[in-house]
């Protein structure tokens, strides 16, 4: 082998064992939030049940993208005065390098987790008192400030 990607010496570096446990932690923890939706749809009126659980899914999307873009760099990043930098602007570089002994992707998605749980726990408090779209704001704005530092 001339040259191995980085991608795979990265791989190398991890602890198999460490990263099928943050896996599977990943997956259990993502029903975390749709449960959420599903709480609050039995704190409302029976026609806004639906509404309820449809804040989480839109606060799953909206997280994603937002922590794909700018939110994971911001939270992770080297460091500035106050937020990160923008080394790792849209996953750049990310599956490149490990954190810890895990990949640092999964890390990134397992933070995800829990940026969506708590702008989950927070959208229920808009439930049955405005409309579902202007949230989305809100789970943007707020959900960059939510990532766990270092």
């Amino acid at each position: 082998m001339a040259s191995e990607s980085p991608v795979l010496k990265a791989w190398e570096e991890c602890d198999k064992t460490d990263t099928l446990f943050i896996l599977v932690c990943t997956v259990f923890c993502w029903t975390i939030v749709p449960t959420v939706g599903i709480a609050y749809g039995g704190y409302t009126w029976k026609r806004n049940g639906m509404t309820a659980a449809m804040a989480s899914v839109l606060t799953i999307a909206t997280c994603s993208i937002q922590w794909f873009i700018v939110g994971y760099t911001l939270a992770y990043g080297e460091g500035g005065w106050f937020f990160g930098d923008f080394k790792h602007f849209l996953h750049w570089g990310v599956l490149s390098e490990p954190v810890g002994t895990i990949p640092a992707i999964l890390f990134s998605e397992f933070q995800l987790v829990f940026e969506a749980t708590v702008c989950a726990i927070a959208v229920g408090g808009f439930c049955e008192r405005g409309r579902l779209w202007p949230v989305v704001f809100f789970i943007a704005v707020g959900g960059s400030d939510v990532g766990c530092g270092p």
